[in-house]
């Protein structure tokens, strides 16, 4: 019997850089164990249930890197999940337990409970463990055991780490991850880690606090970076290229919001602010940002990009514009027309550059009503530059109408589908089966009948009945008609395959499809239903991938051609 198995490994903070406890270690022991068990002949004495003639064949490898033993919601841990419970896998086999889990109680419910009720075996190497053991229970207890050990020192583990991560911030230490935009990573005269200037990077900040300064806004600056190609402060940190040959929708580029992080950042007046997020490393709860009164402040713990004249000038520039803002009109309690949630989310793009196509409303108050009005704009366009993406508005109630006018179509056209394919079933599958049964007994008579006739004409030549002309005269016409019978049997063939893949494929994606053949309006559950994808393009074109698109497609020609060739019978 073959056994698909699922490799599981798993490698986190917990585990340092030790090198017996590498993924690619891992995996190795595992295919080690399934190999040794696939080339014992199918005995092995060793093992729990005396002899064994399975053979265990990988159905997959699953890993996690950089993920707590503590949590459970891992990608490559909950793809094995899928997988067993969809019953691509009957066994899980791992290094030791504690790759499954570092929390014993959890540890001990999928491998006492949840791998049981997926009628999934576990099995753990080091731990020499399998669920089909009958000594797995009394094995059970000392892997709850190591599992526990396994909880308190992770415990542990974090409270050290958070510890020592503390006395590196009181000391003014920089224990950030990525330098801020403007600086690079270094270590000072101590060996401390510390900041200091980047000379590519660090003028744009200049440049950005010079133009806040003069009153220019945060999407102002931000256009003009992305128009002159200059890589944002994530996309340089990944790949220290200063410029982009260009910035696509891929691209994380130039927003407001960035412009505004560095604004407010008094890190480059060169103090270090630490202490300012609480992290677990046991739960790895994200990062809780603390009050103000509760940072950390560090003075002059590195070089100073913005002098503290230009940085307060713009504090007050933005203070000032903060002030000044009009305050909104509270419109919570007037009625509203025509507002509604967004059926298209992630289904539009801008067919010319590929981003994703903006909601953006508008609204007018009339007589104590506010009518709001819908309409998509390229991505690119609404945050890196007018000038690169001239992309034009569309309206949403436009996009409702093409949209509807094409479902609508593609409705009628599965409709018409299904009603020929019901009549293909109805009334001529089963008169050309036996059309198709009558022409292969034609054929299977007539090469009997050639074969005979060669023999017989072999015989002739042989008692020299007939001279070498007339019997290769002869044996040439029968091999011409055993060639057009050839030809014939390929046909009848071709037409079985046809009518047999119209009677016997499951369509029932047809039927859900024809359902919305009386649909009156478009909602958002009737467009993610039927539709893939929306393109608009600036010269207000349309295209729509409607779901099926290709099976629909399919069908079409394969029930042309099927009823082609029943009529052809008919007739």
């Amino acid at each position: 019997m073959e056994i698909m198995t699922g490799i599981y490994a798993r490698l986190s903070v917990e585990h340092g850089n030790e090198r017996d406890q590498s993924i690619e270690q891992q995996i190795h022991l595992a295919e080690q164990w399934i190999w040794q068990r696939n080339t014992s002949s199918g005995r092995n004495e060793d093992h729990p249930m005396g002899c064994e003639e399975n053979t265990y064949r990988i159905y997959d490898i699953y890993a996690d890197m950089g993920y707590s033993g503590t949590k459970f919601e891992r990608p490559g841990f909950q793809r094995m999940l899928a997988d067993a419970q969809n019953g691509r896998i009957q066994c899980i086999l791992c290094k030791d337990a504690s790759r499954i889990g570092r929390d014993y109680l959890k540890t001990g419910e999928y491998l006492e409970k949840i791998f049981p009720f997926m009628q999934v075996r576990f099995i753990s190497v080091n731990d020499n463990y399998d669920s089909i053991s009958p000594e797995c229970d009394n094995q059970m207890l000392g892997i709850m055991i190591s599992n526990l050990a396994n909880d308190m020192y992770a415990k542990d583990a974090s409270v050290k780490m958070t510890s020592a991560m503390k006395i590196k911030m009181e000391s003014g230490e920089y224990c950030g991850g990525d330098a801020p935009y403007g600086y690079k990573r270094a270590r000072d005269e101590k060996g401390k880690s510390t900041t200091v200037p980047d000379p590519l990077t660090a003028p744009y900040v200049v440049e950005i606090f010079e133009k806040l300064a003069a009153g220019q806004s945060y999407l102002k600056i931000s256009r003009e970076f992305n128009t002159m190609l200059l890589a944002s402060p994530r996309v340089y940190a990944r790949t220290g290229k200063l410029f982009l040959d260009r910035i696509d929708e891929t691209d994380m580029h130039w927003q407001s919001s960035v412009i505004k992080q560095i604004a407010e950042n008094r890190h480059y007046l060169g103090n270090t602010y630490s202490h300012k997020t609480r992290t677990s490393l046991l739960t790895k709860e994200k990062n809780v940002m603390l009050d103000k009164e509760e940072w950390i402040e560090h003075v002059n713990t590195h070089k100073a990009i913005v002098s503290a004249e230009l940085f307060e000038k713009v504090q007050n520039v933005i203070k000032l514009k903060q002030e000044k803002a009009l305050p909104k009109k509270d419109l919570s309690n007037m009625q509203t027309h025509g507002k509604q949630d967004n059926k298209y989310v992630g289904l539009i793009y801008c067919g010319d550059c590929g981003a994703n196509m903006v909601r953006r409303y508008y609204y007018s108050e009339k007589n104590g009503v506010l009518y709001y009005n819908y309409y998509f704009i390229c991505g690119n366009y609404a945050k890196i530059s007018k000038e690169k993406y001239n992309c034009n508005r569309w309206k949403e109630e436009v996009i409702d109408e093409l949209v509807y006018r094409a479902l609508i179509m593609q409705l009628k056209t599965v409709c018409e589908l299904k009603t020929q394919l019901k009549r293909f079933n109805g009334e001529y599958f089963e008169t050309f089966q036996k059309y198709l049964n009558r022409e292969q007994s034609k054929i299977v008579q007539l090469n009997k009948r050639n074969e005979a006739r060669r023999f017989e004409l072999y015989e002739q030549y042989v008692s020299g009945e007939i001279d070498t002309d007339a019997y290769n005269r002869m044996t040439e016409r029968i091999t011409v008609v055993e060639k057009d019978l050839v030809t014939r049997q390929k046909e009848i063939e071709k037409s079985r395959k046809i009518t047999e893949k119209l009677c016997k494929k499951n369509f029932s994606w047809l039927a859900e499809f024809s359902k919305g053949k009386n649909l009156e309006f478009l909602t958002k559950d009737v467009v993610r239903s039927y539709i893939k994808k929306i393109s608009l393009y600036e010269d207000k074109r349309i295209e729509i991938e409607f779901k099926f698109q290709d099976e629909i497609q399919a069908l079409s020609e394969i029930l042309e051609e099927g009823v082609i060739r029943c009529q052809m019978v008919n007739a």
